[in-house]
């Protein structure tokens, strides 16, 4: 992801130095969590004309964890 080459297509940036080590030390993974979290939901949003990246077709009362059929298929330039 740092180096911008993510399978969903988005980058992450990380604002300050200590991030990243930050990310690395949480043995709780909380942090990573978050931040893929963040990343997935970038992804999201920028299909948001196109429902979130979702397939047609879901059960709307099932939980779905956005991007999952992306990483199927080779990442769509932005």
């Amino acid at each position: 992801m740092l180096e911008q080459r993510h399978p969903l297509g988005v980058g992450l940036r990380l604002a300050h130095a200590d991030l990243r080590q930050d990310l690395i030390a949480d043995g709780s993974a909380d942090l990573l969590d978050a931040t893929l979290c963040l990343v997935q939901a970038g992804w999201a949003a920028q299909r948001s004309d196109s429902g979130y990246g979702l397939p047609d077709g879901i059960d709307p009362l099932e939980g779905w964890i956005i991007s999952c059929a992306a990483l199927d298929t080779p990442a769509q330039a932005n």
